[in-house]
């Protein structure tokens, strides 16, 4: 503590010289305490040095008054004593840092470099970050080309750190000044994902947009280095629709007055459904259109997804509204989906005993079979056998009548068996 006390009396008076000499004395080793160096660097940044008095006793220092106050900017004699100091008894990184506090970049840079990844994080990426600088280093890095795949090779070994710490922006910034587009184009995604406000959203998603265009074009440049090369042209494109895809639910929310949305499709963890009711439930009709392109982009099962939309269309309408309601929603479904969709909505207003005349919905169907067989469903045996009849659809009655047969209807089952007694099927002849 006594020579501690000394070293800090020597640099109140400027004897610098003798604060050296007396650290070298009271240390056995190089490892200086944290505390005292910081103390030490702290005197030359924030102390102004009163003029040394030469005198040949070794406690004279103590001669004179020190003026003491804030300082902007450290002398060249200043500057070397703390550069000892942190070279002689602290790590690279505590100099590094040191030199990007007085806005000694190119120092710094010079130094990380000799030092490897993890001085070039700690001590240049972190606090140029924090200073809202990272550009300087990029800069840095262009003017000097001859280095140009050693500063490569650190920056993306720093990315990994970037992401592990949550400096998302900062890690899209490190790719996008390596021309490393499809890691790029996934954190912007991700920062998406983590904002609420529709305006960022839109604001990272055309980032994304803009990486995987970026990647496509021959143009840009794209890094051998990124590992992610192995992406195909099929799987960006994919990317892109799904892009295109948020981009209309945002434009979509925003016409509804929506200042917040977590509506993401881009997790595969996400239930595609869910989001298709979310949509349904702001907007039954200007969400159809949106709701069938994810059903496309995504490969899904349009009765999977549109299902739940029914309880929907049951739940939330009166005798008046339900009809244009499912009228537009089957009308974005494909004719392989069509009629089992209308199907499914007959069984379940029935199930849920609605007054609906939900007959109604069986001429809208495309298939005579379906429109027979949700007549069945609906327990109309007679109606369906009429239709049935009345359309000559002779294997539609052979099936009516078993079901008949399965459900006591001895009525309908003995129209069956009529029809199909004064109805069979004419022999197909043959010429030898």
């Amino acid at each position: 503590n006594l020579w501690k006390l000394s070293v800090l009396s020597c640099l109140q008076v400027g004897f610098y010289a003798g604060a050296r000499e007396k650290l070298a004395m009271c240390l056995r080793s190089k490892q200086l305490a944290k505390t005292l160096l910081d103390e030490i660097i702290n005197h030359f940044e924030n102390c102004v040095p009163m003029i040394l008095i030469e005198t040949t006793g070794i406690d004279e220092f103590l001669y004179g008054i020190r003026k003491k106050c804030k300082k902007q900017k450290l002398n060249s004699v200043e500057m070397e004593e703390c550069v000892y100091y942190l070279e002689t008894y602290s790590s690279p990184v505590h100099l590094i840092r040191f030199y990007i506090k007085h806005d000694l970049f190119e120092k710094a840079f010079r130094k990380a470099l000799a030092g490897g990844g993890g001085d070039l994080y700690e001590g240049v990426i972190r606090p140029l970050i924090r200073m809202n600088k990272l550009q300087l280093l990029f800069g840095y890095i262009s003017t000097n080309r001859a280095e140009i795949h050693i500063w490569e090779e650190l920056l993306l070994g720093c990315c990994e750190k970037l992401s592990e710490a949550g400096y998302l922006e900062a890690n899209y910034d490190v790719h996008i000044f390596l021309k490393d587009y499809v890691p790029a184009a996934k954190i912007a995604i991700l920062m998406l994902r983590n904002t609420m406000l529709i305006s960022e959203q839109e604001k990272f998603l055309a980032m994304a947009e803009d990486c995987f265009k970026h990647y496509l074009d021959p143009k840009m440049g794209s890094t051998a280095l990124s590992p992610n090369r192995s992406s195909t042209l099929q799987s960006i494109n994919t990317r892109l629709s799904q892009i295109h895809l948020q981009g209309e639910i945002l434009l979509f929310l925003k016409s509804k007055n929506r200042q917040d949305n977590n509506i993401h499709i881009f997790s595969s963890q996400s239930d595609k459904a869910s989001i298709c009711k979310a949509l349904y439930q702001i907007d039954n009709f200007e969400s159809v259109p949106i709701i069938k392109n994810l059903v496309k982009v995504f490969s899904l099962s349009y009765i999977e997804v549109l299902k739940p939309l029914l309880n929907i269309i049951i739940n939330n309408s009166d005798s008046a509204s339900w009809f244009p309601k499912i009228t537009k929603l089957v009308s974005a479904i494909p004719d392989d989906d069509h009629d089992d969709l209308l199907r499914e909505f007959c069984v379940l207003v029935k199930a849920d005993c609605k007054q609906y005349n939900f007959l109604r919905v069986i001429p809208l169907m495309k298939s005579d079979k379906v429109k027979i067989r949700t007549r069945v469903d609906l327990g109309n045996l007679r109606d369906a056998y009429i239709a049935a009849a009345q359309m000559k659809l002779r294997e539609e009655i052979v099936w009516l009548e078993k079901v008949c047969e399965e459900r006591g209807d001895k009525q309908v089952k003995e129209f069956c068996r009529r029809y199909l007694e004064h109805n069979k099927p004419t022999p197909t002849s043959t010429n030898d």
